[in-house]
């Protein structure tokens, strides 16, 4: 029986009847294997592809999944009972077909933009406190500074309704946040930003996921009633993945796609995205890290997360979320008048004392 050929020497011998769109995954191929980054645990399981800069890490998914799929291929050829030209061209219709379909399923990540270009911080602008902001392996990194109040990184431009994602680290035990439609005015507090933000809490008591407002009402979700959001922050020197829905007056937080607050509000429908570092407090020293990266959002047709068991806390009166409902949650009181109560005693309401006004049920002497 003759010896299989080499899979790659297959490869380079069509190479120049190849269309454009597969000359990356080619290469992103040649490049794993002479790193010898190809194999299942290290693509799959592994961050280890995220260290590598020359190609993306949808190129570097697509190359491995067409090596795999080639390679079988390859096993079934032997040039002694099959033409050469017959076999190339047999692996070359597997290729089309396959970056055909590669590109339709990568058209997805179209709805995303970044928000951060990895090598400087073009789009952001830097407002209150003096902390430092540095862009480092395609970081950006906060570091703490001594004797100057919470610092903020912002967005230049303001975000309505949008899903974010992005990776955040802490190097040191710290507090940070994220802010989203957030703002800062001349006429509030002399500029200081305010507005929703995501907490990031590595503290004992892991309110990270949390929504606290910014130098406005201070904490408006506290996740104690929801123990596997509490649990979902990584420790220290770990990556995790930060999510927020903002949807109309829904605002839904995940870490590493884990619940962790859910809240309706109205107060404030747009403003900038925000990277918080801190001001020194407690056991926080000067020189303390918080690294962001994969700074990404959706603007357009948002599809939120199906309903879970987050807890909700609904700010706006008279008002049943549709997680609410799915939960089970019903309105007994409709904010206009007093259908469906009556007297300890009656039938009927008491026709004084009792009354509706703006929404609230008011007893007058």
């Amino acid at each position: 029986m003759a010896k299989h050929r080499n899979i790659f020497g297959d490869f380079l011998d069509c190479f120049f009847i190849l269309k454009p769109n597969f000359y990356k995954p080619l290469l992103t191929i040649l490049f794993l294997q002479k790193h010898q980054l190809l194999t299942p645990k290290k693509i799959f399981k592994s961050n280890k592809y995220q260290n590598i800069n020359t190609f993306s890490q949808i190129d570097i998914r697509q190359a491995f999944i067409l090596y795999l799929l080639l390679k079988n291929i390859s096993s079934t050829l032997i040039y002694s009972k099959m033409k050469k030209k017959i076999a190339l061209l047999f692996i070359y219709s597997i290729i089309h077909s396959f970056t055909h379909s590669s590109l339709i399923f990568a058209q997805k990540d179209t709805r995303w933009t970044s928000l951060f270009n990895g090598k400087d911080l073009k789009g952001w602008k830097q407002l209150n406190g003096q902390a430092k902001y540095t862009v480092e392996n395609g970081e950006i990194v906060g570091t703490t500074v001594a004797k100057t109040t919470n610092s903020f990184l912002c967005t230049e431009q303001e975000y309505g309704d949008f899903i974010l994602e992005l990776d955040l680290k802490l190097d040191d035990p710290m507090n940070g946040g994220v802010q989203f439609r957030s703002l800062s005015k001349p006429d509030y507090k002399e500029g200081r930003v305010h507005g929703y933000q995501m907490e990031v809490d590595p503290s004992a008591r892991a309110w990270s996921g949390a929504i606290y407002d910014e130098g406005r009402r201070d904490w408006l979700y506290i996740p104690n009633n929801n123990p596997e959001g509490k649990r979902a922050f990584k420790p220290v020197g770990q990556w995790n993945k930060y999510r927020i829905e903002a949807i109309g007056s829904t605002m839904r937080t995940f870490i590493n796609d884990v619940p962790t607050a859910h809240l309706i509000d109205d107060m404030t429908a747009k403003g900038f995205i925000a990277l918080q570092v801190h001001a020194i407090y407690g056991e926080m020293k000067e020189g303390m890290k918080i690294r962001w990266k994969n700074i990404k959002i959706q603007t357009e047709n948002l599809k939120p997360s199906p309903t879970d068991n987050c807890p909700v806390v609904n700010l706006i009166l008279n008002n049943l979320s549709a997680q609410e409902q799915a939960q089970g949650f019903k309105m007994l009181f409709n904010g206009k008048d007093f259908t469906g109560w009556r007297a300890v005693h009656g039938t009927e309401m008491p026709k004084q004392h009792w009354s509706v006004i703006d929404g609230t049920i008011n007893v007058s002497p």
